[in-house]
């Protein structure tokens, strides 16, 4: 991308998967090539590790369609390439500070808030939070039928 050429700290890299099919990285993070459509974007940086993470979406168009628009792009790469550093603070926005002093000294409430927001992120958790979405989707149908 021409907005980055002259800077040292933005590489961009094209795999091509008939080639050589990368299926995980060397740290075993699974890489997911062509999840959430094609190209996959991936980004690595000091929270990442060699593994990685897949850029974050913002819109519902083709993830091609999506970054088509440069500022798109820019915005992606400037997003994933904040670190915030959890005992400087250093790179931390003010709600990141806010959250890292919130939960530093109680090492006790520290865990019990990671398990609770693992368990929030799992793949059970999620099921069970969509399936209830789609029936409150269901049941605001009916509501606003009966309500005409």
């Amino acid at each position: 991308m021409e907005h980055y050429k002259d800077d040292a700290g933005v590489v961009f890299g094209d795999v091509n998967l008939r080639e050589g099919r990368v299926t995980q990285s060397r740290d075993g993070t699974p890489q997911n090539p062509g999840a959430g459509g094609w190209p996959t974007l991936r980004y690595y940086n000091a929270d990442t590790g060699p593994g990685g993470a897949p850029v974050e979406r913002i819109t519902t168009q083709k993830i091609c369609d999506e970054f088509k628009i440069p500022q798109r792009m820019i915005n992606a790469v400037t997003t994933s390439r904040k670190v915030c550093d959890a005992v400087t603070k250093k790179g931390c926005d003010d709600d990141e500070a806010a959250y890292l002093d919130a939960w530093r000294g109680d090492a006790a409430a520290r865990d019990a808030e990671a398990a609770r927001l693992d368990d929030l992120l799992s793949d059970a958790t999620q099921k069970k939070m969509k399936a209830e979405r789609k029936l409150l989707a269901k049941l605001a149908k009916v509501s606003a039928k009966d309500e005409l």
